[in-house]
């Protein structure tokens, strides 16, 4: 990941070139052309990681969401999907993000560490959605997925804190 701005411009241009040239392209229902489709869903969301690194979030999820429309495996979308809800929550669209993360999970190949992510961004929703309303039910909910997401994997030290002061800012509110 890198934050030259360079470097990033010349992979959103290389990117941009290379999604209009198979914008043309008729994919045929083969192996290749599915494998080919999912590679091209890879890249996208590689390139929202490196736009996220530079914290360009809505240029992050417009790459990703142009990498779906490629994708064909499941397991690609899906993974492709928990980028997209964080990039979505970045974005402050906290409804859509707890909605996009809950249905990257829905998908049977998630893989663990993305369902550690899906949950901590559904997390960070409900969190940020606490905070502006003060509504228990969205900390409640936080702390559930923020206990899925640590859960899953307890090496998430983002999610563990977070995790760590919502429960301890709960036992403080009366029920």
């Amino acid at each position: 990941m890198t934050q030259s701005s360079l470097i990033v411009d010349n992979v959103m241009d290389a990117w941009a070139k290379q999604d209009s040239l198979w914008s043309t392209y008729t994919f045929r229902p083969t192996p290749e052309d599915r494998k080919w489709r999912d590679t091209l869903c890879k890249q996208a969301t590689q390139v929202g990681r490196m736009l996220e690194a530079v914290k360009r979030y809505e240029d992050a999820l417009r790459a990703v969401e142009r990498g779906l429309e490629y994708a064909s495996g499941e397991d690609v979308i899906a993974h492709a999907e928990v980028f997209a809800s964080f990039y979505i929550y970045r974005s402050g669209r906290f409804e859509e993000g707890i909605q996009r993360a809950r249905k990257a999970l829905t998908y049977e190949f998630l893989e663990k560490e993305d369902q550690a992510r899906a949950y901590h961004v559904v997390g960070l929703c409900y969190s940020t959605l606490y905070s502006q309303n003060k509504d228990l039910k969205a900390l409640d909910a936080a702390i559930e997925a923020l206990n899925k997401s640590v859960g899953i994997n307890p090496g998430n030290s983002e999610a563990r804190d977070m995790l760590k002061s919502l429960r301890s800012h709960r036992q403080t509110i009366p029920s």
